[in-house]
């Protein structure tokens, strides 16, 4: 971590999908001179996302030139300069088939991610009803996914995962978070089809703004010098947590009427935010 004499002036965040990455994958080149002009002005450079490492480094984020990569919904941070994991949360066995135990109850289909740095390899089961975008994910990732046969299988875990591709979906939501309320539940639209909703559930603790707090806190920076900006349910916490928290104009309506809105993501919103937002002065 840096020490008092390399103390950042600020700290920027950002999501990846749907924020910072463009519809069609890319990254805007406004955007990255966006946050070129953050390093030179002393600003630490963060990415937030949902996504494992294994998946941030096949897309564009592999790219970009930043500090930290906060991953998997806050359950690892990793240090770019040197490739270094310096922060980690995972689940009991125990908390794993408890929460397996639920989600079979609830006939949900769910993939159960192996600890970090593995967490690409998952086991999955499936429900009776049909399930599109799980689907779509599991052919994504199949060379790392291995079908659930019985709880004896089960380990510690990163995170589980289940998909909803139904209306409905707020309710079963929060019959996850009655029934399993130490874990840290989080939802969020699907990045694949952009209408099934994904739910989360991690170690107690996990997510996007408790971990860039974590961060903050080790590198001396306040929540007063944090700018953060995203565009789902999933940055919620984070963007009340951050001095100025922001969205970008294809975020939710319900979002944008709690949060200042930018530009889109595919039309310079980071860079908006960043430019815009005087936070540091």
């Amino acid at each position: 971590m840096e020490n008092s004499a390399t103390k950042p002036a600020g700290i920027f965040v950002t999501d990846f999908d749907g924020t910072l990455v463009r519809s069609d994958g890319t990254l805007a080149k406004v955007d990255l001179e966006a946050l070129a002009f953050l390093k030179d002005r002393g600003i630490l450079r963060v990415v937030a996302t949902g996504r494992s490492m294994y998946s941030f480094r096949r897309s564009s984020g592999k790219k970009l030139t930043i500090e930290y990569i906060v991953f998997s919904c806050g359950a690892g941070i990793l240090k770019t300069a040197d490739k270094q994991l310096i922060y980690k949360k995972s689940l009991s066995t125990l908390q794993v088939i408890r929460a397996v135990h639920v989600l079979d109850q609830l006939d949900l289909s769910y993939m159960v991610h192996r600890e970090i740095p593995a967490n690409h390899f998952f086991l999955y089961r499936r429900a009776n009803s049909a399930n599109p975008d799980f689907e779509r994910r599991l052919n994504l990732y199949r060379p790392f996914a291995e079908s659930l046969d019985g709880i004896e299988a089960l380990g510690p875990a990163c995170q589980l995962l289940s998909v909803l591709p139904y209306d409905g979906g707020a309710d079963i939501y929060r019959q996850i978070r009655q029934r399993l309320p130490e874990f840290s539940v989080i939802r969020t639209t699907s990045p694949l089809d952009h209408r099934s909703l994904w739910i989360e559930m991690f170690a107690p603790g996990v997510s996007k703004g408790r971990t860039v707090a974590w961060l903050s806190e080790q590198l001396g920076v306040g929540p007063q010098n944090v700018l953060a900006v995203g565009n789902d349910y999933n940055d919620c916490d984070l963007l009340e947590w951050a001095g100025k928290g922001i969205v970008v104009a294809n975020a939710p309506d319900d979002l944008k009427q709690k949060f200042p809105a930018v530009a889109s993501n595919d039309d310079g919103g980071v860079a908006e935010a960043i430019y815009r937002s005087n936070i540091w002065n």
